[in-house]
């Protein structure tokens, strides 16, 4: 399942998935309903599946011998990529998988304070790819292992867990992008 969003990711990273209009922000006041998974199920074992994405374009000026760099980032969930099966729906599996982009709002987070926080050379197009794939990567093995732990939502007392940590690590580091 990580794999599917990693490549999602990484499609629309790189510009070869368009990103889609109705691709819904992160905000803290608007959470995920059920009417926003709008892809077909899939036959995969799972009950459902959220797709999201952090995406980032920048501006480069050269100025007084450094390269100054302003950054736009968005981290979206794409209702288009994301099913349920109508049998799964319920409250507690909807805050599973908003979790999941609560977690990616975080690793969002991280890379806006890595990017805006970088002194850039002539090489900065490498040295914001190495920042951007490094807390990719990153997200993606606490992703795993929030599914590890969680057991895909069946362990009630660990998803209660990481819905503390998550939080907690949210207010720890506010928006910044």
């Amino acid at each position: 399942m990580q794999l599917k969003k990693l490549l999602l990711l990484l499609l629309i990273h790189t510009g070869l998935m368009p990103v889609k209009a109705q691709a819904i922000k992160w905000d803290e006041k608007r959470p995920l309903t059920w009417d926003d998974f709008k892809a077909y199920p899939q036959h995969d074992g799972s009950g459902s599946v959220t797709y999201w994405g952090t995406a980032y374009d920048y501006k480069c000026v050269f100025s007084d011998c450094d390269y100054l760099l302003t950054f736009n980032i968005k981290n979206e969930f794409y209702p288009q990529a994301s099913w349920v099966w109508w049998n799964q729906r319920n409250e507690y599996l909807l805050g599973h998988e908003q979790l999941h982009f609560d977690i990616n709002e975080l690793y969002t987070r991280k890379l806006a304070a890595a990017l805006y926080s970088a002194v850039y050379t002539e090489n900065f197009k490498a040295e914001v790819e190495k920042i951007y794939n490094d807390t990719m990567s990153e997200c993606a093995k606490m992703e795993s292992k929030y599914d590890a732990e969680t057991n895909h939502a069946g362990n009630v007392n660990m998803q209660y867990r990481w819905q503390l940590f998550i939080y907690l690590q949210l207010r720890a580091l506010p928006r910044n992008y």
